[in-house]
Parts: structure tokens; C-alpha cells; sequence
């Protein structure tokens, strides 16, 4: 099962020391135990075996974990504890156990002249949104780096997310926050760029603004002017008119020009 076991608490609610001993417990798992078809079903079935004969509400079980560092150790874990985590992964165990699903990996992704488009809006509360753009995020730049090392030539990559504020202001933007960071600040080295669109750029973090190489502004209100360090241009960008902008670009033309951006041009395909 490929997922990061950081990121599983993205997408459980768990107790502050329950949120601390998850990740090492399923990392052992999955570096010890997984076979390569194992599903989360599985680990679920695990962590139940785990129990043994204990049945007191307090009993404290001896966890085998592994750390990020590859350090093995056990944990002392609560029954209780334990099978709370069973109860939150077996809430979302049909989300990751499907059947007819194809596992698509960077491999997929990162092919010349190929875009790869993946709609995460039906999940309205943005626990699998920031879940799944945490593992594309990690799993290309380990691809790109794996390649660098071997001496291959990097395949240029632009991560473009929309409706970025949506992440942001979710109650799960701990799981990606820093990802989305990292990729901002050392993916060019890797071949790999960012590209973030919101309706609510003051919903952003300030240094992912500040990172920002390039910004296209179109008409915004004041509150956003201002947060994108554009307040003194607030009258005139709450006044654009359809298809015009701000643009500033801090590495080729390093400053700030008004502009119309042509709109792409659109077909309806019937069939």
C-alpha cells in the first residue's frame, strides 16, 4: 500500500499521542509486513491481532514502530488507543481499497507533452484533496531525483493547482502546507514548477507569496490587493476589466506591467 504514513493523519482524527505513534506503527508495517497486494483492510486486521489476550480498557500493548530514520523500536500503545485508530481507518477504508482502481504513479505523469488532469472537488471537506496532492507531490519529486541521480535528463514538470485557497483554509492543510513550500522553494532544481490559482489569495501563506516568482492579478477587491502586496494598485485592480491583469515578474522583466491576457480558445466536442 503506497501511501505516506505521515499523510494518514490527514485524513483520521486521533488524539495528540495517538497522532504520534500511528505513522512509526504503520511505516514498520509496511517496510516488515505488507506483502505487495496488501490493502488497508489489512493493516486494520493487524492492528486487531495486535490485542492478543489483553481486554482491559487500559491495557498498554508492546507496538513494534519504525521511525522516519529508520530507527525500530516498540511503542507502548492503550488498547483503547489502538482500536480508535482502528475505528478512524476503518471509516475510510473503502476510499482506499478499491478494487477496480488503477494506481497511477509518476511514471504515468512525468512523459513529455502529456498533462494530467485530476479533480479532487467531490470531497468537500478536503481530508483526500490535500491527502492525494501530498503523495503526487512526494512521489514526482522522488521520481525526478531518482532520475537526476542516475544521470538521466529531467522531463519538465508544472504542478498547477486550482482553487488553491480551498487547501489552505481547510483543517487539513498541515498535511501539505510544507510540500506545497518545498516544491515552491527548491523544485527548480529538480525541473519542477508551481503554479497556484485562487479566488482568495489572502487565504495563502505569506511565504508562499513571497516566493512567488511571477503573479498574474486579475480583478480583485481591496483585501486581496493588499495581501499580495498590491495596495497601492487596489483602485485600478478592482476595476479591471474581463481578460485583463497585473503582472509582475521578479526574474525576466522584474517589474510590474498591465496587460490583456487573449482567452484560450474553447470547443464543445458532442458525441
Amino acid at each position: 500500500m503506497k501511501v505516506e504514513p505521515e499523510a494518514l493523519l490527514g485524513v483520521v482524527d486521533l488524539s495528540d499521542k495517538a497522532q504520534l505513534q500511528l505513522p512509526d506503527v504503520f511505516r514498520y508495517w509496511q517496510m516488515h509486513i505488507a506483502t505487495r497486494n496488501d490493502t488497508l483492510k489489512d493493516f486494520i486486521d493487524y492492528l486487531i491481532s495486535l490485542r492478543g489476550s489483553s481486554r482491559g480498557s487500559w491495557s498498554r500493548i508492546s507496538v513494534p514502530a519504525l521511525s522516519e530514520n529508520g530507527r525500530a523500536y516498540n511503542s507502548l500503545m492503550h488498547e483503547a488507543t489502538i482500536m480508535s485508530i482502528v475505528a478512524n481507518l476503518g471509516s475510510i477504508v473503502d476510499y482506499f481499497d478499491e478494487g477496480q482502481g488503477r494506481m497511477v504513479g509518476a511514471r504515468d505523469m512525468v512523459v513529455p507533452g502529456r498533462c494530467t488532469v485530476i479533480d479532487v472537488s467531490r470531497e468537500p471537506q478536503g481530508r483526500f484533496q490535500s491527502l492525494i496532492i501530498r503523495h503526487l507531490l512526494l512521489e514526482v519529486l522522488r521520481y525526478q531525483k531518482e532520475r537526476r541521480e542516475r544521470g538521466e535528463k529531467l522531463c519538465p514538470v508544472i504542478f498547477a493547482i486550482d482553487e488553491a485557497h480551498i487547501i489552505y483554509s481547510s483543517r487539513y492543510k498541515d498535511l501539505i502546507s510544507k510540500e506545497i513550500s518545498m516544491v515552491a522553494k527548491t523544485g527548480r532544481s529538480l525541473k519542477c514548477g508551481l503554479i497556484l490559482a485562487s479566488q482568495l489569495v489572502s487565504d495563502l501563506p505569506s511565504d508562499i507569496l513571497r516566493l512567488a516568482g511571477s503573479k498574474v492579478v486579475f480583478r480583485v477587491g481591496q483585501r486581496e490587493s493588499e495581501a499580495l502586496g498590491f495596495g497601492r494598485y487596489a483602485n485600478i485592480l478592482e476595476n479591471l476589466k474581463p481578460g485583463f491583469c497585473l503582472f509582475q515578474d521578479s526574474i525576466k522583466i522584474r517589474g510590474r506591467v498591465f496587460t490583456k491576457v487573449p482567452r484560450a480558445p474553447c470547443k464543445v466536442i458532442s458525441g
